[in-house]
């Protein structure tokens, strides 16, 4: 046998090794009292470089909501972490601070899809929302990138940018989210999100249907919006606030205690 780089055998059933990449030609010469005959098999056997292991890991996905237990809301993150190489990540332990409406630290381990599930402690009634950021990723054989995540920051509104040390809130789509509080008395926060700049109305309407204020009307930036309605000079009741874009329109209701 000859396999093409120099390498010979003259076992029945050789085996061989190929030092580098490429593609060899095979040939085998019989040999008996007659004479020989040779027979070579062109491009036969095709060798590739074997695949680098991955050698760093970093953030891929980070998704924000919040959950309800018992009296209490919580806000949870979501993460994925991907190997260098694209492979989800197993057995990453990711650590992470939070803020809003309550703060902290936590951490937690990846499982085999490369996903962990962090929460936030709870309170009733949170004003305002979470966000979360990683501050590390420690694995056995992996090092952390966070040069190479797809974000470090997120809230639940969307992610944030962390370029040029800024704190931009990326809005990803239109929500209006429940006033607080609510009950209110006299006055209540309004959020809102716009992932693009656009014509805005946002009104209150009593239970009749007719309108009783204008919270804004005209054009607005995208990004997170937060308006307060002061509504000393209205009576006790239910009230219904209406966000309406040219691409969206949600309505809430809110109570007015007094």
């Amino acid at each position: 046998w000859t396999f093409g780089d120099g390498g010979t055998s003259t076992a029945q059933n050789p085996s061989h090794t190929y030092n580098a990449a490429g593609t060899y030609n095979v040939g085998l010469t019989a040999t008996n009292a007659q004479g020989s005959d040779t027979a070579t098999k062109n491009g036969y056997i095709t060798v590739t470089e074997p695949g680098a292991n991955p050698t760093t890991m970093y953030v891929s996905d980070m998704a924000i909501s919040r959950t309800k237990s018992g009296p209490n809301y919580y806000g949870v993150c979501d993460i994925t972490v991907l190997d260098d190489q694209g492979g989800a990540v197993n057995g990453a332990l990711v650590a992470v601070s939070y803020d809003g409406p309550t703060s902290g630290t936590t951490s937690g381990t990846t499982a085999a899809d490369g996903t962990v599930t962090l929460q936030a402690n709870g309170m009733k009634r949170p004003p305002g929302e979470w966000c979360f950021e990683v501050t590390d990723i420690t694995h056995a054989t992996l090092t952390y990138d966070p040069n190479s995540n797809v974000t470090t920051r997120s809230c639940e509104s969307g992610d944030v940018n962390n370029a040029n040390g800024g704190n931009q809130v990326v809005v990803k789509e239109y929500s209006l989210d429940p006033n607080w509080p609510n009950p209110f008395n006299p006055r209540t926060d309004i959020k809102f999100n716009l992932p693009r700049s656009s014509n805005v109305n946002l009104k209150v309407y009593n239970v009749r249907g007719q309108m009783v204020a204008t919270l804004a009307s005209g054009t607005m930036e995208a990004g997170s919006h937060v308006v307060t309605w002061d509504a000393r000079q209205y009576a006790s009741g239910i009230y219904f606030y209406q966000l309406v874009t040219p691409e969206f329109s949600e309505t809430r209701k809110m109570i007015l205690l007094k």
